[in-house]
């Protein structure tokens, strides 16, 4: 008989409460019997002295933390054999806390909330890199899937783009539903299909 695989265990860290109590429920909801969340913290020196004392596998690690930012728990290396879960959400490229030295060889999964063109993934793995970690992997929950460049720029950064959809996911399932008006459709259609110029035209990406 296979014997019952032990819960990984995981650190959540970030300084929004919201944000923690959002993500410790969806790991009881979604990873139950598999994820065991053995504390939170809010700063970097809470975070050094939860992973110090309870020696978790994995810490969800916000990239933009009060004390250092999330570099600086991971240059104190608490607890050595801890795997580190990047979170950002912010694209700006002029943050200077993914510039620090971190201890050299530690692993992080890049993780964001969505992907366009990929632009903002390469300043934080250049960051990443130049502070000593190993980026391979990134995963966002929703790729646009529509700029054209965008799997190659990740491609050439040396990284693997994991997502759970696109925007062709998102009109599949509209269509198929009935949720939205055949114009508001036509649409999306129509920004996926010049996606460059589209955005242009609505003050976005290129405008002015």
């Amino acid at each position: 008989m296979t014997q019952p695989t032990s819960p990984v265990r995981v650190v959540v860290v970030d300084d929004h409460a919201m944000f923690r109590a959002g993500v410790r429920a969806e790991l009881a909801a979604a990873g139950a019997g598999r994820v065991e969340v053995l504390a939170e913290a809010a700063d970097v020196d809470e975070a050094v002295a939860a992973i110090a004392t309870h020696r978790p596998e994995v810490v969800l690690l916000d990239v933009h933390l009060p004390g250092g930012g999330g570099v600086e728990v991971m240059r104190r290396r608490p607890h050595p054999d801890t795997r580190y879960l990047a979170l950002s959400v912010s694209d700006a490229a002029e943050d200077d806390r993914l510039s620090r030295p971190a201890f050299p060889g530690v692993r992080v999964l890049l993780v964001e909330d969505l992907a366009t063109d990929g632009g903002s993934k390469v300043t934080f793995v250049d960051g990443l890199r130049n502070a000593g970690a190993e980026v391979v992997h990134i995963f966002v929950v929703f790729f646009y899937g529509a700029f054209p460049g965008a799997e190659e720029t990740m491609a050439g950064l040396g990284v693997t783009l994991h997502f759970l959809a696109t925007w062709n996911d998102v009109l599949k399932a509209a269509e198929e539903g009935q949720y939205f008006d055949q114009a508001d459709i036509d649409g999306v259609r129509d920004f996926l299909d010049h996606p460059v110029e589209w955005s242009k035209d609505h003050g976005g990406r290129d405008a002015g």
